[in-house]
């Protein structure tokens, strides 16, 4: 309390108080320890002299003379330790919390055996400003299960734990769920490997009536229908794709969607999801793979035929997703059939397994011939590892980039590897200010190399693709999409060019902070028959597809193995927003043979 100063007339006027200087800093914390052990040994002074020469109740009644006598209800003492709680939050500080400071302050009684008696919690009691008498001492041992001397760090443990906290601490614990009646008469915390947080076993659980209901599957079971919503935001490579059958395949959360829309084709045998809302439109429809346990990151869609264990798939049939890591396991790929959904059928042909320190994956990426799958991990070190899926056998990795995920953006193998002799099988990463190329070395195992931008800025690669090989030779030219808009070109390790296509588009904060723009992140390289000779087969057209931020799709045409500002193959095409204020970009894009 400090000097008042009142405001005239009525009971209208302001009161101030004036506390003295504020310390701050260490010299803050250090004076209240110091004038706090000097009223302790004061105080433990007069409690041994009135000890010395009067008999034991004689302290009691002296304590209690002059004050309101004690309430040794539980109430009462429940208010006592509140009134304890609130001494000792009004003086905790940033370097003391409040168990430290009682504590401490414990301690400056103990004589070493590490607990108090009566008279020396009555000392700290006062020390505190909190008016507890040796009746309500007494009574407060006995509470926590003591007689005459209170073991202190249990006392503040258990003052200073939140009630629901102290519950849980004490809760018997079970792991798993009931697996029979006897285990259904268990009350407390119940851990499962598939939940972050721990079940409770609720008040009102009868073991045997409840038991033997929950064991019970439902009479009702539910069924995905349909499925809205697309991931264009947080995936980084393309992640929409037409199937061999004409429909589109992407994901939305940890469900892979296969959409077939309204009048298109439908896979065989399969009675897919229909949407026959007003918001649909009507006739769209979806089947669905359901074999993953978190959010999808990456797809991508083999190119190939392939043969697995005597069966023969069709190109652009399979489909290979990857989840992040979740609580119960780490994150693993899975390789299904896009053709069959879970519901109808078992889609799944292989499931590849990883450690949880990868947590995820940003790109997949199948090989020319179908034979291998590339991935890039969401780890610090982006880890691109290649797989003979088929077999479920890792066949390489490496340091794909380093950083805070995401780093890689993409995977883009070489799909003229296999047709064209000489050219051997190879695939691009790309990403934040990098671009590698991937490719066996003299021992077998996969390496990247770094591509330079030479004069050009190295910017973020959002895109890439390879151009056939000129006059059938070896060598083929490798085009990136980049973050202002541009389209670099690159031979060799090196750019030689730079072309001007799109628009940056508006700007955008990465993870890190970085300011960013999506610039070119669709591009897909089509091959158009019956479009005149070109790339070394009679009556095929490569032409090239890049999608920017603008909402324009440019198709340029490279079928000599290069491309040439200027040099398109058809008009562009332009996308209509529906948004007056804001236009389209282009996040992904892909093309159907013969449209």
């Amino acid at each position: 309390p400090g000097r008042g100063v009142g405001g005239g007339g009525g009971g209208g006027g302001l009161v101030s108080y004036d506390t003295g200087p504020v310390r701050m800093g260490r010299a803050a914390f250090a004076e209240p320890q110091q004038q706090q052990a000097e009223a302790a040994s004061r105080h433990m002074s007069d409690l041994r002299l009135s000890g010395a020469d009067s008999p034991p109740g004689a302290a009691a009644a002296a304590a209690a003379r002059g004050a309101p006598a004690a309430d040794l209800t539980e109430a009462g003492l429940a208010g006592l330790e509140d009134q304890i709680r609130d001494a000792l939050r009004a003086r905790r500080t940033v370097y003391e919390d409040s168990k430290s400071l009682l504590l401490r302050m414990f301690k400056s009684v103990d004589d070493g055996s590490g607990d108090v008696s009566w008279d020396e919690f009555c000392a700290i009691c006062g020390q505190l400003g909190v008016s507890c008498g040796l009746s309500e001492a007494q009574r407060l041992f006995e509470r926590f299960g003591y007689k005459e001397r209170l073991p202190y760090a249990r006392f503040a443990a258990v003052l200073l734990t939140q009630p629901s906290r102290q519950l849980a601490e004490e809760m018997p614990i079970r792991a798993g769920p009931f697996r029979d009646v006897h285990a259904a008469q268990f009350h407390g915390k119940i851990k499962d490997r598939r939940c972050r947080k721990p079940l409770y076993t609720p008040a009102n659980w009868d073991p045997q009536l409840d038991a033997a209901r929950s064991a019970e599957l439902p009479n009702t079971r539910l069924v995905l229908q349909f499925v809205y919503g697309y991931n264009g935001k947080d995936a980084t490579s393309q992640n929409l794709f037409y199937n061999c059958l004409g429909q589109l395949v992407y994901f939305v959360a940890g469900v892979g969607v296969v959409y077939t829309r309204r009048g298109g084709p439908t896979s065989p045998s399969l009675p897919p999801a229909h949407d026959d809302g007003a918001g649909g439109g009507g006739g769209h429809s979806q089947h669905f793979f359901l074999g993953h346990t978190d959010d999808i990151k990456a797809l991508a869609l083999c190119p190939a035929e392939v043969d697995v264990e005597g069966r023969k798939y069709p190109p652009r049939s399979i489909v290979a997703t990857a989840q992040v890591s979740s609580h119960e396991e780490g994150p693993f790929i899975c390789v299904w059939d896009s053709r069959l959904g879970s519901q109808q059928g078992q889609p799944q042909l292989a499931r590849l397994a990883h450690r949880k320190e990868d947590r995820g994956f940003s790109a997949l990426g199948f090989s020319a011939d179908g034979a291998h799958l590339a991935a890039v991990a969401n780890d610090n070190a982006h880890t691109v590892y290649v797989y003979d899926w088929r077999r479920g056998r890792m066949e390489g990795s490496g340091r794909g980039q380093m950083g805070d995920p995401p780093q890689v953006y993409g995977i883009e193998w070489n799909p003229h590897a296999g047709r064209y002799p000489g050219v051997p099988p190879a695939f691009l990463t790309f990403g934040k200010k990098h671009i590698k190329t991937w490719q066996r070395d003299a021992t077998g195992q996969w390496a990247g190399k770094p591509l330079s931008t030479g004069r050009l800025d190295m910017q973020n690669v959002h895109s890439a693709a390879w151009l056939p090989p000129r006059g059938g030779g070896e060598e083929c030219l490798v085009v990136a999409g980049m973050g202002d808009g541009q389209l670099y070109v690159f031979k060799g390790s090196s750019a030689i060019k730079s072309i001007a296509a799109h628009a940056r588009g508006p700007q955008s904060i990465q993870p890190d902070g970085h300011v960013a723009y999506p610039g070119v992140r669709g591009m897909r390289l089509a091959e158009v028959r019956g479009g005149g000779g070109g790339g070394g087969e009679e009556g095929v057209r490569r032409v090239l597809l890049t999608g920017g931020a603008d909402g324009t799709i440019l198709r340029w045409d490279v079928s000599d193995g290069q491309l040439v500002e200027g040099r398109f193959a058809g008009r562009p095409l332009s996308l209509r927003s529906p948004l007056p204020d804001r236009g389209h970009c282009v996040r992904s894009l892909d093309w159907r043979e013969g449209e």
